[in-house]
């Protein structure tokens, strides 16, 4: 076994025993070392106290060579280094070694002059550690006094005879050494002894017990009984093996009632999945059915949208073709300025009209869009200055003829171009500012610009870009009950309805543009002193400085704000362009001859695509007019082939000129080659802006 008990037992009894005897041996050495200087010391001073205690009465009487032997003897001890007898004067009288007359000790060791002149003189015993005979000693030096010293006449009564001793301080060392490595191995011998004895008892008393009871447990698997060693012992393993014995049997009486309840759960779990099979078949079978019936219904609901964007596409287009004649025709009138003033107001009078319902028929188309999930985001490149710029120009119109004033403030620090979608930004923009100008008669109107997000104190995205506007106005205001409503389709509140203006989708239309950007709009409003719009949208900041210039096409909603068509007969005619017009409606054909002609040009009519063909075979043509919507060939087609077939490399300029609005036909006009796009009904300023920017790039080709 890897985890044994025994080994688990001797491991930690060996672990336990070593640091013991660490510990042991580390206070031992602590102690040695502290102890050995003063064992060292003592050793000299019991040395030197016995010669000083011998030393007067054998030179009183004569024996010095007694003496001589006492020193000899205690020299000859392994630690003793030297021994001497010394005068006061400093003459030796006895030293270890023989020598021819009184020699001077302190000529033999210079080093300790001091050390002798001071015990002689104090009578104070003097311990140093020095050299002697090229091994480290500890001399101790101890005064005596003797009254042999002044019988011989010597003047010394103010000094001691010194006793002398040097003990070998590496001898004392190492006989330290010897006696702490004795004990040391004894002490290892005696934890081995011990470990032995540890491992023997505990197999008798322990191990084989337990092997005994695990083999009789392992052989009850076959047998069902467990028949336990007779030579268990009767301490702690057999009542170990008792209580094993007890709770095995238990343990085969839980066994058996839970086996019992398994086998009781096990057959009403049989039963209970044989129901929820029959349950899931039938609920299956009622799924697929209504899954069947759901997919019809989204089919029918697809058709249904689809029908309904047809059905709108095509009101709008059929509603426009009249239209283009109601405003054409007073158009074409008012800038003539043939008729009196008060015919003149009226034609004005119908010219609104007829922008008003045209802006509720683009409105109803993009609500329709909107309704069907079906409106994207375009997005470009473009400056913020420019937009606002064109903004104000495009509502500068109407702020004049309220005698308004507009202020704009653009806090915001972006001054690299931007991406998101331009025309729907311009678009909420408008819809706000024309709001602010119909409610407002006197004051002013403020749209505030800036980067600051936290006005909403919502915690967005650090790492997103954020546009914050403000529309601010000093007019009629909004009831405080209208407030929630004011965004939802064509509801308009007690101020819009006394306006007799709008139809109630601009702000809706705003708002859903807005959420489509990422962002949201809000209202503040006090009746009498004005209302606030905020909203905000997320942009991307890009870092080049190029940019994808789109061409100026301005949608219904931005014409119907700009300023009324005056007479521009005084305008200087631009250079000749040879002109086609493919246009299937022969209304919409005199209505463009004639705003051609007061704008100074000529130009040639066919009906649909295949005659546009023809006529190419024939003559020459610097722009063409196009419908799109046209019997036989409509515009798209006939394009595709006069850019593909007839002319591969000399092209004529297409501009379309079609009732269809819709981004997507837009699109798609511009993917096959046309040069430009114009919205019926068309506008007598549009057309000529068209058709001069036509005449610059044939100039500059």
């Amino acid at each position: 076994m890897k985890k044994s008990l025994s080994r688990q037992l001797l491991t930690g009894f060996g672990l336990s025993l070593t640091v013991v005897g660490i510990s042991t041996l580390w206070i031992n050495y602590r102690l040695l070392q502290n102890d050995l200087e003063q064992q060292v010391q003592r050793r000299a001073q019991s040395i030197a106290r016995s010669l000083e205690f011998a030393t007067e009465g054998l030179i009183e009487y004569g024996n010095e060579s007694v003496l001589q032997r006492m020193v000899q003897n205690y020299a000859t001890l392994p630690t003793v280094l030297e021994i001497a007898i010394v005068e006061p004067n400093g003459k030796n009288i006895v030293m270890q070694e023989q020598s021819d007359g009184k020699s001077s000790y302190v000529s033999l060791h210079p080093e300790l002059a001091a050390y002798l002149d001071k015990a002689a003189t104090t009578g104070l015993e003097v311990v140093v550690e020095t050299t002697i005979k090229n091994k480290t000693a500890i001399v101790h030096i101890l005064p005596f006094s003797s009254s042999l010293f002044t019988k011989t006449g010597q003047n010394n009564t103010d000094r001691r005879g010194l006793a002398i001793t040097a003990i070998d301080l590496q001898q004392v060392q190492q006989e330290a050494w010897r006696t702490f490595l004795t004990s040391t191995i004894t002490m290892i011998v005696g934890t081995l002894a011990i470990l032995f004895l540890m491992v023997l008892l505990i197999q008798i008393y322990a191990l084989r017990p337990l092997k005994k009871l695990n083999i009789a447990i392992a052989q009850s698997k076959n047998t069902g009984n467990i028949a336990l060693p007779k030579l268990l012992p009767d301490n702690e393993i057999g009542y170990l093996a008792n209580t094993l014995v007890t709770a095995i049997g238990q343990l085969h009486e839980f066994e058996k009632s839970k086996n019992e309840e398994l086998r009781k759960i096990n057959s009403q779990l049989e039963q209970l999945s044989e129901s929820l099979e029959m349950k899931v078949i039938d609920r299956t079978a009622e799924l697929t059915t209504a899954n069947t019936e759901l997919k019809q219904a989204k089919e029918v609901a697809q058709e249904a949208s689809k029908a309904k964007s047809l059905f709108l596409a095509n009101m709008s287009h059929e509603l426009r073709t009249p239209l283009n004649a109601i405003l054409g025709f007073t158009q074409l009138i008012i800038d003539e300025n043939k008729v009196t003033e008060d015919i003149s107001e009226q034609l004005k009078i119908i010219n609104r009209s007829g922008e008003h319902l045209l802006a509720l028929i683009n409105n109803v188309l993009v609500m329709s869009k909107i309704d069907s999930g079906s409106q994207i985001l375009n997005v470009n490149d473009f400056y913020l200055k420019d937009l606002i710029k064109t903004v104000s120009e495009i509502i500068e119109f109407k702020i004049r003829k309220k005698n308004l004033s507009l202020i704009i403030e653009n806090n915001s620090n972006t001054s690299k171009l931007i991406r998101t979608d331009e025309l729907k930004l311009r678009q909420i923009l408008i819809n706000l500012l024309n709001n602010a100008v119909k409610f407002t008669s006197v004051g002013k109107i403020i749209l505030r610009i800036s980067n600051d997000i936290h006005n909403f104190n919502l915690n967005k995205d650090s790492q997103s870009e954020y546009l914050y506007f403000e529309v601010e106005d000093t007019g009629l205001g909004i009831e405080e009950e209208n407030l929630e409503n004011i965004f939802q389709p064509f509801f308009q509140s007690e101020s819009g309805r006394q306006a007799y203006e709008g139809t109630g989708l601009g702000l809706s239309i705003s708002r859903e543009f807005i959420n489509l950007m990422d962002g949201d709009i809000f209202a503040s409003s006090i009746v009498g002193q004005g209302s606030i719009f905020r909203f905000y949208i997320a942009v991307k900041l890009v870092e080049s400085d190029s940019i994808q210039v789109m061409s100026d096409i301005k949608n219904d909603a931005q014409l119907a704000s700009q300023p009324e068509p005056v007479n521009n007969h005084q305008q200087i005619l631009p250079e000749p362009l040879r002109l086609l017009i493919a246009e299937d409606s022969l209304v919409n054909q005199k209505i463009m001859l004639r705003m051609l002609e007061n704008c100074g040009y000529k130009a040639d009519v066919v009906n649909n695509g295949l005659e546009v063909l023809e006529k190419l075979q024939d003559a020459d043509y610097d722009v063409i007019l196009m419908d799109i919507q046209m019997p036989k060939m409509d515009g798209i087609e006939a394009t595709k082939h006069i850019y593909h077939e007839l002319f591969p490399f000399h092209k004529p300029l297409i501009i379309a000129v079609t009732a269809n609005i819709l981004a997507e036909n837009q699109e798609a006009c511009l993917a096959v080659g046309m040069y430009d796009y114009i919205s019926k009904p068309v506008r007598i300023d549009i057309l000529r802006e068209a058709l001069e920017r036509a005449s610059l790039h044939l100039a500059s080709v």
